[in-house]
């Protein structure tokens, strides 16, 4: 059943198999054996899916499409749902006999809504590899030089910047030239031209700024109601909104925890349910700077109203009045992410977010999203993660995996809690004092906490506790943790300022400086 909803992964990965195949096979006999391991390997995987849909024991109350949007008052836990039991041989056969005789237009009908949730569950979550996956098939099937130096052009375009980003491009449009017009004896490299000034003319839309401005949000994307309520389905999406929100406000949303891809943050704010409780609240999700460098992936985030986490893209929105939501957490926070803790950890040491609210007097919304960090793991391994964040700003190894192994998140239900604003306009100050920065960081986690407390119990985690992880920013891989039941206050640490930093006016920033949360991913966290 489930093979039937993966279509679109499926063929994305045997067309690479494909390919690759026809590659290796032109250099060892052995091209032949490794493709056929690949795909005997691909095969099993579907196989072990579709038995997860069917076969695996449901405790829970039926999912229906639409959830309704829940009063803020906590009910009865629900149970956790076992992730993965082995089907018999007898309930294989049951289940085949019964597909053959009770074959209704309900339960065809049935089958393709499966098919399409799962589909655009799979397709947002594995999207990074379903768009390197075609694009690298697509180079290998076409074998052509000028594919290859397209490939390599935007690849190497996605993590350079600044003048040798511009350097990149110049040689770029003087080499098409020079193919074109001085080396183009019977037009042997017009296509090797034509695919460079493809490759060019998709990096002019990164001179836009549309990473940190906006601007280039799909809304007929945002708005299809069709797409966003599978995963409200797939998820058993329940929200519950405490406070009142505005249109046109800035807000500042605080989403806990981060777990491993924190993509609750795009479609939880693009469901029905969110529409309906907040009419005219349109959030901008802030993610990763790599996320809006890579090519191809950084125009999904974009259509989706993606913007770059850094001080300057917030900012901007914000004096927009426009809603944004980051996670305070970062990296360090989805390096505690796994699903087997009975308890949370959520890593509170940076202030800048708040200190970026009291500037441009926004409103700070904490919230929560139960479940969160059962949708993945990652491997763990935390001194060879920890050296890659320092060396080279991103915690390698990252081989997350969710349902069956697979890089598809576990069917767990998610409740995302909206705590109510706090106001930080009062206040407002273009260099806030320290003491209002630390009082207004001891609010805002004390609000998380108190949500945590208070709906716990209601999506099944009344045996479970939020610890406060406090880094210090010169700790070398030391922390101070301690159970949110016991304290949430701040600690008072001194930040060391680079000279760059103290000269743009930054002083007493997040440990992060420009880059904040989970913009980890591209500064070497001081």
């Amino acid at each position: 059943m489930q093979a039937a909803g993966w279509s679109l992964y499926a063929l994305t990965l045997l067309s690479a198999f494909v390919c690759i195949h026809w590659v290796v096979e032109r250099i060892n006999p052995m091209g032949w054996l490794l493709t056929s391991t690949g795909l005997t390997g691909l095969i099993a995987h579907i196989i072990i899916v579709s038995s997860l849909q069917y076969f695996e024991p449901t405790n829970r109350p039926p999912v229906t499409a639409q959830t309704v949007v829940s009063a803020a008052v906590p009910t009865k836990s629900l149970k956790r749902r076992p992730t993965f039991t082995v089907p018999s041989f007898k309930q294989v056969r049951n289940f085949i006999a019964t597909l053959y005789t009770h074959s209704t237009v309900e339960n065809w009908r049935a089958l393709l809504s499966d098919a399409r949730m799962l589909c655009a569950v799979s397709l947002l979550y594995t999207i990074h590899l379903v768009i390197y996956g075609a694009l690298t098939a697509i180079v290998l099937a076409v074998r052509s030089t000028g594919a290859f130096v397209f490939y390599s052009y935007l690849t190497v375009h996605a993590f350079v910047g600044g003048y040798v980003q511009i350097a990149l491009d110049v040689g770029n449009v003087a080499s098409v030239i020079y193919l074109l017009v001085a080396h183009n004896e019977n037009g042997q490299h017009t296509g090797t031209a034509i695919w460079m000034l493809c490759g060019g003319l998709y990096c002019l839309t990164y001179y836009s700024n549309s990473h940190w401005k906006g601007g280039r949000r799909w809304h007929a994307l945002c708005e299809w109601s069709g797409l966003w309520r599978e995963f409200t389905r797939y998820f058993s999406f329940e929200l519950i909104g405490l406070g009142e929100l505005k249109p046109n406000t800035p807000y500042l949303f605080g989403f806990h925890p981060h777990g491993i891809y924190p993509y609750t943050i795009v479609w939880g704010t693009l469901s029905d349910e969110w529409r309906a409780r907040y009419p005219g609240v349109l959030v901008d999700g802030l993610g990763a700077s790599i996320l809006v460098a890579v090519p191809f992936l950084r125009d999904v985030g974009l259509w989706l109203g993606g913007r770059d986490v850094t001080r300057h893209a917030i900012t901007h929105a914000l004096s927009n009045k426009r809603a944004v939501c980051l996670v305070p957490g970062g990296q360090a926070e989805m390096r505690e992410a796994r699903s087997s803790d009975k308890n949370v950890t959520l890593v509170t040491r940076h202030q800048g977010f708040v200190r970026i609210a009291i500037q441009n007097g926004a409103q700070l919304v904490p919230t929560y999203s139960f479940g969160e960090h059962r949708l993945f793991d990652n491997v763990y391994l935390p001194r060879v993660q920890n050296w890659f964040l320092h060396t080279v700003g991103f915690g390698y190894p990252h081989f997350p995996y969710g349902r069956a192994y697979l890089p598809i998140p576990r069917r767990t239900k998610i409740g995302l809690v909206v705590g109510h604003p706090i106001d930080c306009s009062a206040i407002q100050s273009a260099n806030p004092a320290q003491s209002d920065v630390d009082r207004i960081h001891a609010q805002y986690f004390a609000t998380v906490k108190q949500l945590f407390e208070t709906y716990k119990a209601r999506f099944g985690m009344e045996h479970s506790t939020l610890i406060i992880k406090e880094e210090h920013s010169h700790s070398h891989g030391h922390s101070h943790s301690v159970p949110a039941s016991l304290s949430v206050m701040p600690l008072q640490r001194k930040r060391s300022l680079s000279k760059k930093g103290q000269n743009s006016g930054e002083a007493n920033s997040s440990p992060t400086n420009n880059t904040l949360t989970n913009g980890d991913a591209k500064n070497k966290n001081n």
